[in-house]
């Protein structure tokens, strides 16, 4: 007989793809994964900006969100694929690549969101 697992309220239920630890809050640790509830393939934490966080998605979606705010669901940009990895850029606060499956990088940059 196989035991069914129980998960704690708001945990992953499948694989975690992505970790991202913020340098300036140390209690805070983004996850990414494949569970059912968020699609979150890649994150990153800004680097001039701890509480920005830059999402990308199984949804062919990049999503931008301050967590001073949580009740706003951030800034979204479409990408037109499935997004595999992203970062910031660590000369600048105001910009950011993603790769996306279609094998393409793209640089965004956002000056009136930070």
């Amino acid at each position: 007989m196989v035991k069914s697992i129980k998960y704690k309220k708001d945990s992953h239920k499948d694989a975690v793809l992505g970790l991202s630890w913020n340098k300036e809050y140390r209690n805070i640790l983004a996850t990414a994964s494949a569970d059912h509830t968020v699609k979150v393939q890649a994150i990153a934490w800004n680097p001039f900006a701890p509480q920005i966080l830059l999402s990308g998605s199984f949804n062919h979606t990049v999503c931008l969100k301050d967590g001073r705010k949580p009740s706003h669901s951030g800034f979204k940009f479409s990408v037109g694929a499935d997004v595999e990895s992203l970062a910031w850029d660590p000369h600048s606060k105001h910009s950011f690549v993603v790769s996306a499956r279609i094998m393409f990088v793209i640089a965004l940059v956002c000056y009136r969101i930070i």
